[in-house]
């Protein structure tokens, strides 16, 4: 597999490659429906002819929360958020939405989605986690496979669907420190039960592709780990599909370049993604075969798999295939709305985009505890200012893998096209009828004068990242409020705070983990996790001002300690588990529901070589 700026159609036909990915800042032309489908169509007929039989090569992208290489795209929660919502109809509809959007694109293939269970929120990666809990990942995971797929039972693969890819097999969620591709050490059990279990109901489902993944096990590579990927994944959990290395990912097996790997073939990986280097590749692994290096057997299966997928999809037809019933898909600009931007657009997309925002939202404190008032939901006829930098940044919150495999908080808002929506926008039409929302550029020092004002509204978080450029390697701290780009946000918050001590202040984080905030909590008289949530920041304004009440939960537990970043399960002393070093998973308030939050304990630290955990009362 040849990333598609680094392999032209007629390279691909004439030296039979079968697949090509765009990159995660991929950029299609001026990256409309249009361009996407134009391109589609001139590699999707850079055919390998053989005999009778005529087979297209797949388009492969990282579509891991919507269509996310189009920014006009409908881009959903990143599955953070998603497992919080925990609504299994909703992942399926979201499947869906994101196969019609590929399709309108001329896309084939959606690597995902994620089965990682991560253990650790060091990890970059933790975002892409639906949650902590193994069959929690299995049951969401499994109906965005289904959305994606069709139902085997019924439209499997059908002209709106496209080739859904589970990944990243396995133990990629366990990592020592939560570091991104390093090692899981455990025994195979632990290996079964927590990371490889979530697969089960994919593999049941039919999903056509696996993505092995980039960190070891016990030392060994997954790309070069026969036992894993043959014995377990082929063999033992009969999965018929075909297993695609990740972005260079064999050449980190030892003995291994970029250029060849004999041990990842040999190993179960079908589809190396060799990225630019596919002429070299391709090059010493004929000679390699040739020689007897690579068995014909291991090549032998492969091309049974890669075929299978193809002829299931459509994109392999001979006259057995075709007196079968089987039919050959349409070039790109043949498939259903390909090339429209009203696919993108379409309103029934971003109404489900905006539903998952109203549940993916965990409402963590909603006044003092004891305390008779409630302050969410708020009045829509209040005068609201409306500060921080998620409020009115639509790059910042969507988070990593949107448009750019890292993110940007520089996008400018009407990248996203018309039909996405900032924080700040769906606050300010809550609250046009009766009600005011101002937008505040926060400066060192300088606080408005609030006297006429109800509350404040602020939208904070993270910068966007991805993969092993977001870990938060040991011993740095958890702090929001000590990281670079928290400093002055929570230094904005105390002036507010101190200037307006009866103000009312709801606090909205958007960030792609837990991270500690006590601080920004006991600042705040009511406090929201947003995580990552799309291009529909309306969905935020829906519960804020009381449409729809609060129904997401927790997926993760919330640290209440700057230095806890893994499962708490009161083995740090007598404490009980959850008792007062965490929030558990499963929690998260209601309008009416009484806030068991009251003052506490703040911990400022940069790192945690020294730190002494203490109880924190709640």
């Amino acid at each position: 597999m040849a990333i598609q700026w680094g392999i032209s159609p007629s390279d691909m036909k004439a030296n039979y490659i079968g697949s090509y990915h765009e990159g995660g800042d991929a950029d299609i032309g001026d990256n409309s429906a249009q361009e996407w489908v134009r391109l589609s169509d001139r590699y999707w007929n850079a055919t390998t002819d053989v005999d009778d039989a005529v087979i297209h090569p797949l388009h492969g992208v990282d579509a891991v929360h919507g269509h996310s290489n189009v920014p006009t795209a409908t881009l959903f929660p990143h599955n953070i958020g998603l497992g919080c919502a925990n609504d299994s109809a909703l992942m399926r509809r979201i499947g869906k939405i994101t196969a019609k959007e590929m399709v309108a694109t001329g896309v084939d293939w959606a690597f995902a989605p994620s089965h990682a269970v991560a253990q650790n929120w060091r990890w970059g990666r933790t975002y892409e986690s639906f949650s902590h809990i193994p069959d929690t990942v299995e049951r969401l995971a499994t109906e965005l496979v289904v959305g994606l797929q069709g139902d085997p039972a019924s439209a499997f693969l059908g002209g709106k669907n496209v080739l859904a890819c589970a990944k990243h097999f396995g133990g990629d969620g366990g990592t020592e420190g939560g570091l991104d591709r390093a090692d899981f050490r455990g025994t195979l059990q632990e290996l079964k039960d927590t990371h490889l279990s979530p697969y089960f109901g994919s593999i049941q489902a039919g999903v056509q592709t696996i993505m092995a993944s980039f960190n070891s096990w016990n030392g060994v590579k997954a790309h070069g780990n026969e036992f894993l990927l043959r014995d377990m994944l082929k063999r033992n959990l009969g999965f018929t599909g075909l297993v695609v290395g990740d972005w260079w990912g064999h050449e980190e097996v030892d003995g291994c370049s970029r250029f060849l790997c004999e041990q990842a073939v040999e190993a179960g990986v079908d589809v190396m993604m060799v990225v630019n280097e596919w002429r070299p590749y391709l090059q010493h692994t004929i000679s390699s075969a040739k020689k007897g290096d690579i068995t014909a057997e291991k090549i032998d299966d492969s091309v049974r798999r890669i075929l299978t997928v193809k002829a299931l999809y459509g994109a392999m037809t001979t006259p057995t295939l075709r007196a079968a019933g089987i039919k050959e898909r349409a070039p790109p600009s043949q498939r259903p709305g390909a090339g429209h931007l009203s696919v993108l657009e379409a309103a029934e997309h971003r109404e489900t985009a905006r539903e998952a925002v109203q549940k993916s939202l965990v409402m963590l404190k909603n006044g003092v505890k004891g305390a008779t008032g409630k302050p969410i939901p708020l009045s829509t006829t209040g005068k609201y200012l409306v500060a921080g930098r998620c409020a009115d940044n639509i790059g910042l919150q969507n988070g990593g893998w949107t448009k750019d495999w890292q993110g940007s908080a520089n996008y400018p808002n009407h990248l996203f096209g018309s039909k996405s929506e900032s924080i700040y926008e769906g606050i300010k039409k809550a609250t046009e009828r009766g009600g005011s929302a101002t937008l505040h550029q926060i400066r060192e020092g300088e606080i408005p004068d609030l006297n006429s004002y109800d509350g404040v509204i602020f939208c904070t978080g993270e910068s966007p990242y991805s993969e092993y450029l977001g870990d938060r390697h040991w011993p740095a701290s958890m702090e929001f409020g000590m990281s670079a780009v928290g400093v002055p946000e929570t230094q904005f918050l105390n002036e507010v705070r101190i200037k307006y001590p009866s103000l009312t202040i709801v606090t909205i984080l958007c960030s792609g983990r837990p991270l500690y905030m006590n601080e920004e909590m006991n600042l705040s008289d009511a406090f929201i996790a947003a995580w990552l949530p799309g291009t529909q920041g309306g969905g935020v304004a829906d519960v804020l001002f009381g449409k729809n009440d609060f129904v997401g939960k927790l997926s993760f537990q919330w640290p209440l300690d700057p230095c806890l970043t893994t499962q708490y399960n009161g083995t740090h002393g007598d404490d009980p588990p959850f008792s007062n070093l965490m929030l558990p998973i499963g929690y998260g308030l209601a309008y009416d529901d009484e806030s068991p939050i009251s003052t506490l304990k703040v911990d400022h630290l940069r790192t945690c070589t020294n730190h002494v955990r203490t109880k924190t009362k709640i």
